[in-house]
């Protein structure tokens, strides 16, 4: 799990992972420098909504969503995936 928020934001992300049972989840943070650079380099067409998600599959394919994500809709996701 990638936040793009600034680093200083970390207590509150860790919080937040935490609250959804997700504090053992490898996740990692931006650190210091450009953050809508580094937005950008994840993904051209992404103009800083958020909360933004990406789902990839085990063939690479990617589904953005911006939004929140519901266990519901990571359960389906994990339904058409699965092989």
């Amino acid at each position: 799990m990638i936040s793009t928020d600034e680093a200083d934001l970390l207590p509150k992300v860790e919080a937040l992972l935490q609250k959804h049972g997700l504090q053992h989840v490898e996740s990692w943070i931006f650190g210091t420098g450009d953050s809508r650079r580094l937005r950008n380099q994840i993904d051209i067409n992404w103009y800083g909504e958020l909360p933004r998600s990406y789902f990839y599959d085990a063939q690479g394919g990617r589904m953005p969503l911006t939004g929140g994500i519901t266990a519901e809709l990571i359960n389906a996701w994990l339904a058409r995936n699965q092989h």
